[in-house]
């Protein structure tokens, strides 16, 4: 989450962090790949195993059908 956030996204948070977690980071889709690769740099630092990214784009809520 510090990694996103140093690396300029908006906003992150930890999900799950109980069983490894996930982060959800919300940034620019032009700055996506500078994102990945200050995460990246930050995981190998501190000698963790690569990290898995999925790029989502926010869409329409739940509704009733």
């Amino acid at each position: 989450m510090d990694a996103a956030l140093d690396a300029g996204a908006y906003g992150a948070r930890i999900t799950g962090g109980g069983f490894g977690g996930c982060v959800i980071a919300l940034a620019d889709s032009d700055a996506i790949e500078q994102l990945q690769a200050a995460i990246q740099r930050t995981y190998a630092a501190r000698d963790y195993g690569q990290p898995g990214f999925f790029t989502v784009a926010p869409s329409a809520g739940a509704h009733k059908l």
